[in-house]
């Protein structure tokens, strides 16, 4: 599977309407269950929840990675989701998430890195995968490679 692989064009959200985190959240699994990746809006809705009350999935620096293992999951799939402003999400670092402050390929990077390692895969396959490939992601990516 390739980085592209995960990325669906249909599962960008531009520019966020919602503005508390309770809101990203279920913009998201609303985003999710409308293009099929997953089968019940709810249950990854709550997934998404109890992740965030294990701790904040925000990363600091304007990312946040919300998550979730849930058997509702149909396939993996990455959502990149920005807010111009940015939203409260509770990061460490005290900045708002989803503000895009970095480049919408640095932000997908930085994301499916963080969101791999979330999730649990292999951290020697992350690591060996994303090792020495940011320039090359940055350089290469086209929006138009994107899976619809």
């Amino acid at each position: 599977m390739e980085i592209k692989d995960l990325l669906k064009r249909k599962l960008m959200i531009m520019e966020l309407k919602s503005s508390n985190k309770m809101d990203v959240i279920d913009e998201i699994a609303q985003k999710f269950f409308d293009e099929g990746i997953v089968g019940s809006k709810e249950e990854f809705k709550e997934g998404l929840i109890k992740r965030e009350e294990e701790t904040s999935t925000a990363l600091g620096e304007g990312i946040a990675m919300p998550h979730a293992k849930v058997d509702t999951v149909k396939e993996p799939a990455v959502l990149f989701a920005k807010k111009s402003e940015g939203v409260d999400y509770e990061a460490f670092d005290g900045e708002d998430s989803f503000s895009g402050k970095t480049s919408l390929k640095q932000e997908i990077y930085k994301g499916l890195r963080s969101s791999l390692h979330a999730l649990g895969c292999d951290h020697d396959w992350v690591e060996t995968t994303f090792r020495d490939k940011y320039e090359d992601f940055i350089s290469t990516t086209n929006y138009n490679d994107l899976k619809r």
